[in-house]
C-alpha cells in the first residue's frame, strides 16, 4: 500500500504542475528588488508580498499583510503549536540583462529547467513548500499544528522585516526556511559585512559589483594602461570603454565565493603588480594573496570565507564592502578586529553593516532527524549528510529552525547569477520531500 501511495503522490504533483508554474509564473514577473525610495522596501517588493498573499488565499490559506508592509504570512490548520515555513520574496538584482538568456523577469521553461530571477532563491521554493502542503491536504489529511508560511521582504538586506515580526507576532515553535540544500542543514558559519573607507588618491577610483552578498561580476576604473599587461599575462577577460577599462568576472553567492571569479579583485591585483594601486585596491589584492585571515578555522565549520562585493565612490570616499562567512567557535568581534587591524595599514576605516550569528542545531535532534528520514524516504539517498554552510538563512531569526532544500547534492547553484533556474525534475521532487515532512512533523 505504501508503494501505490507514493506513486499516487507522484502522479499527482505530475499532473498538476502546470498549477505551480502559474503561480511562479506570476510572482517571477514582480523585479522585488530593494528600492528604499519607497518605504519599507520598494513598490516592487510590495506587489510581490501582495501577490504571494494573493495565492495563498487560492490555496486555502488565511492571510494576514503588514500594515507597514514588513511582512506577511498565510495560515493553515488548527492546534496549540505553530511550525513556521520561513520564506522571501524579495530577490537580488539581475544584474546585466546581456548576460541573461531569457528574460529575467519571466518564467521560461527550457531543456528541462524553469528560468527566471527568484526560481530558485526563493519564489521557487516557497511555492514549492506552500503547494506541497496543499497536496498533502488534498490528499485528506489533517493537520495536528497550525502551519504558517512567513514571507520576508528583505533577506537580501538586513532582515528587517523578520525584525518587524518577531516584534509583533507569533514565534513558531519550530520550523525550516525552504532556501538552502538538500539533505538539510545544520549548521551556518557566522555572518559579518562590512563597509571600509578610504581617502581617494590622485583620482583613483575602482568600482564593481551588484551587490554586498555576490561576488562582483565587473569592475572597472580609468584606463591605466600598465593594467592591461598584468591582465594579459593572468589571462583575465576586459575591454577598454571609452576612457576606462572594464574588468570580467563570474557572479556567484559570497556565501561559496570560490564558485565565481572576482572582478574587484581581478582588477585590484592587477594595478598592484605593475605599481599604479591606490591604498585601497592594495587592500584588496592583499587580502586575496595574503590572506590575512586564514587563521580562523575549527573542526565543527571548515575555515573562513571571504568576498569583496561592491566597490564605488561616495563624498571623496573609496568604499569597498566585505562580505565574512566565520566558524562557529568565533564571535563577530574576533573578525572585526582582525580586519580592522590588517585595513589600519592602508588608512581605511571599518564599520559594520549587518551582521548574524552562527547556527547550530545537534544532527540527533528531533527536527533533523526527522527530515532527514523525509529526505531520504523520496529520494533514497542515505549517504548525504546534514551539512554545514557559509549562506545565511532565516533559520537563524527562529529558535528550533533549520534550512531544507531546495538544492540536491550535486546540483550546480544558480541563485545571484545569470540565467537563475531550477530543474523540472528537481523541484517536482523537491515538492514530494515537502509534503512528507510536513506529514511526519505537522
Amino acid at each position: 500500500m505504501k508503494g501505490i501511495a507514493i506513486m499516487s503522490r507522484k502522479s499527482e504533483i505530475e499532473s498538476r504542475f502546470i498549477e505551480y508554474t502559474d503561480f511562479l509564473n506570476r510572482l517571477i514577473k514582480h523585479p522585488s528588488v530593494l528600492d528604499e525610495s519607497f518605504k519599507p522596501f520598494g513598490k516592487d517588493i510590495d506587489a510581490a508580498l501582495d501577490e504571494v498573499l494573493e495565492i495563498s488565499n487560492e490555496l486555502g490559506y488565511t492571510t494576514y499583510k503588514d500594515p507597514e508592509g514588513y511582512y506577511g504570512y498565510a495560515d493553515i490548520g488548527t492546534g496549540e503549536d505553530l511550525f513556521g515555513v520561513l520564506c522571501h520574496i524579495d530577490v537580488v538584482s539581475e544584474g546585466d540583462h546581456k548576460e541573461w538568456e531569457t528574460p529575467p523577469f519571466v518564467l521560461v521553461e527550457k531543456e528541462g529547467r524553469l528560468y527566471g530571477r527568484g526560481t530558485s532563491d526563493d519564489k521557487g521554493p516557497t511555492l514549492a513548500a506552500m503547494w506541497g502542503l496543499r497536496l498533502l491536504l488534498d490528499e485528506g489529511f489533517e493537520l495536528s499544528s497550525r502551519v504558517r508560511f512567513i514571507f520576508g521582504t528583505d533577506e537580501e538586506s538586513l532582515w528587517r522585516c523578520l525584525d518587524a515580526y518577531k516584534l509583533k507576532e507569533e514565534i513558531p515553535t519550530q520550523g525550516i526556511t525552504p532556501d538552502a540544500d538538500f539533505p538539510i542543514v545544520h549548521l551556518e558559519r557566522g555572518t559579518l559585512q562590512l563597509i571600509l573607507k578610504g581617502d581617494i588618491e590622485d583620482g583613483k577610483i575602482i568600482e564593481g559589483g551588484d551587490s554586498l552578498n555576490a561576488v562582483a561580476a565587473k569592475a572597472s576604473t580609468k584606463n591605466r594602461e600598465k593594467a592591461m599587461h598584468a591582465l594579459d599575462k593572468n589571462d583575465r577577460s576586459y575591454e577598454i570603454v571609452e576612457d576606462n577599462i572594464q574588468v570580467f568576472g563570474k557572479s556567484a553567492h559570497a556565501s561559496t565565493p570560490d564558485e565565481g571569479a572576482n572582478a574587484i579583485f581581478y582588477l585590484a591585483h592587477a594595478l598592484d603588480s605593475v605599481g599604479m594601486a591606490s591604498p585601497q585596491e592594495r587592500f584588496v589584492s592583499d587580502l586575496y594573496t595574503k590572506l590575512p585571515l586564514d587563521h580562523f578555522e575549527d573542526e565543527a565549520s571548515g575555515k573562513i570565507t571571504f568576498n569583496v562585493g561592491k566597490a564605488y565612490a561616495e563624498d571623496n570616499k573609496q568604499v569597498i564592502t566585505l562580505d565574512i562567512r566565520y566558524p562557529v567557535s568565533f564571535t563577530k568581534g574576533d573578525i572585526i578586529k582582525a580586519v580592522s587591524d590588517f585595513a589600519q595599514a592602508y588608512d581605511m576605516s571599518v564599520s559594520v553593516y549587518s551582521s548574524l550569528d552562527s547556527l547550530y542545531v545537534p544532527q540527533d535532534s528531533h527536527l533533523v532527524q526527522t527530515l532527514l528520514k523525509s529526505y531520504r524516504s523520496v529520494t533514497k539517498d542515505i549517504l548525504s549528510q546534514p551539512l554545514k554552510i557559509g549562506g545565511a538563512t532565516y533559520a537563524r531569526a527562529i529558535p528550533n529552525t533549520v534550512a531544507f532544500g531546495p538544492l540536491f547534492p550535486g546540483e550546480t547553484m544558480t541563485a545571484h547569477q545569470a540565467n537563475e533556474s531550477i530543474s523540472i525534475k528537481k523541484i517536482k521532487q523537491a515538492i514530494e520531500i515537502y509534503m512528507n515532512a510536513f506529514e511526519n512533523l505537522c
